[in-house]
Parts: C-alpha cells; structure tokens; sequence
C-alpha cells in the first residue's frame, strides 16, 4: 500500500508508470511529472479507468474515500467513469445555459416574426423584471418558489396585468428549454398565483340595423366637422382610431383611392394597405 510520503517522492521518468496502493487505486505518474489517482475496475467485462484527481490537491486519503464510493457503484453495475462524465456535462451546462443566456436565444427565435409592440413588451419583462432577479441563475436551479417571488414583487410594483405578462413570458422560455437539460416548467407551477380584474365592459357593437340611425345621428351632431369626418372614415375604413388620427397626407392617394400606413404606425411587419371608397375620399377631400 502506497503511503503520502512515497507518493510525494515519487519522480519522473521516460516512461509513464504507476505505483498501486489497494483495490485497483493507483497513482499515475507522466513523464512531465503530473500525477493523478486512478482506478481500474471492469463493468459488464469491459474494463474502464476513472480518473479521480490531480496529486496533491487530491491527497492519499481523499482517493481512497473516492475509490470506496466507486466500488460501490461497480457492485451496483454503475460506471463510475461515465457517472463522472455526466455530472461534468451537467455542470458545464450550467455554467453557459443561465435563465438569460437561453431567454435571449427564445427571444431572437421569435423576435422577426413579431410585431414591434411585441419586440418592446418582451425586452420590457426579460430586462426590467426577469433579468435582475434570475437571469444568472442556471436554468436548473430556478425553481416555482423564485418565479412566485417575481411575480409577487411585479404585481406589488406594476399591478397584476404586468405581473401575468412577466409570468407568460417566462413560461415561454422554459416552453423553449432544450429536452437534455430535463426540467419542468416552473412558471406554469405558478399559473394561478395572480388574478387578474375582471375587464371593465365595453359598448355594445351596434346591429346593422342601428347604424344608418347612428349616422344621422352624426350628421347633426353640432361639434368640429372634422370629428364627423373621422367618425365617418373610421366606419368607411375600419381602421384602428390611432391609425386614422396620425395620419399624414403624403400616405394618401386620392387619384388612386389608396391609403398606405406605413409599418412603422402598423402593429406588423409591413405597410398596411387600405383601398378608399368613393365616400371615404370624399370624406378625406372635405
């Protein structure tokens, strides 16, 4: 059996070579000097080599702690070699798949297919809310516990409608994880923590029936013709009320009877296109 004095004297040579302490554990030592603890054991017939650890930093008495917990997982037909491989991988997954690191890559997966209000509310809950609190936390380690947490402190500062937006978005980057890193989804654990005010009812739409009645109603209304107008080409055009009220004239054609908006005032990727009617130009040349 090896002892810390002789595996600390022990020098190089030409050649590789080892000196064996018990039960398959030995000391490795390279030409260049290196030494490191390894054991030899055969799985299944195959024989395999688990390096345990670099001498001195790993010392005598740590190895042959390491090679009692290796021979237990031989007897139970485990690889220990593999077994450290594979928490290996997983902490190297952790170190480069933070909640950040993958919520940018959901985003940017996303991001050209969306509209621009979208672009903006996503980047508002990943940087303002769920960055700060767990972007640098490995994927793994976030639990129901610190979404809750976020959740609770976001409709404490903002309301409830933002705390569940926050929640969606987060929901959706775990929805994204990839399969290996075998999580669940700790922002669905939580789907039923806030509850959002019941909307506040809208006007009722009129029948088809109401609306040449709501149109005299209109023509005798005795504020700003403009607004009249408005009215009208809203019914005429079915555009947003934002839409029709920023609109400049260089984005309409009378001659053509066509209304072009331009991307950039559309909740879409492109110019939003909007044939005119006879009574529509008419409202626009009043």
């Amino acid at each position: 059996m090896l002892t810390d004095t002789k595996a600390r004297a022990a020098k190089a040579t030409r050649r590789p070579y080892k000196l064996t302490d018990r039960d398959g554990l030995y000391l490795f030592i390279t030409p260049t000097g290196a030494k490191s603890w390894r054991f030899d054991y055969r799985i299944a017939g195959a024989r395999e080599t688990l390096t345990i650890g670099r001498y001195p930093e790993i010392t005598l008495a740590d190895a042959r702690e390491a090679l009692t917990k290796a021979r237990r997982q031989v007897e139970r037909g485990e690889s220990p070699a593999r077994a450290k491989q594979t928490l290996k991988a997983q902490a190297r997954l952790a170190r480069t798949n933070t909640l950040q690191a993958l919520a940018e890559k959901w985003y940017q997966t996303r991001v050209v297919a969306r509209s621009a209000s979208w672009r903006d509310n996503a980047r508002r809950w990943l940087e303002q809310d769920i960055y700060p609190a767990l972007g640098n936390k490995p994927v793994q380690d976030v639990t129901a516990e610190n979404v809750e947490r976020l959740i609770r402190r976001i409709a404490e500062k903002r309301g409830p409608k933002s705390a569940h937006y926050a929640r969606l978005t987060l929901a959706s980057v775990f929805k994204s994880i990839p399969r290996e890193l075998r999580i669940g989804n700790p922002a669905r654990d939580v789907a039923d923590l806030i509850e959002l005010p019941k909307p506040t009812p809208k006007g009722r739409a009129l029948s088809a029936k109401e609306i040449p009645a709501f149109l005299e109603a209109v023509d005798r209304y005795p504020g700003r013709v403009a607004t009249k107008l408005a009215i009208k080409l809203l019914m005429l055009t079915f555009v947003r009320k934002r839409e029709l009220i920023e609109a400049t004239w260089d984005e309409i054609d009378l001659e053509r009877g066509e209304w072009v908006i331009p991307a950039a005032r559309m909740k879409m990727e492109k110019p939003h296109i909007v044939p005119l009617s006879r009574q529509a130009v008419e409202c626009l040349e009043k």
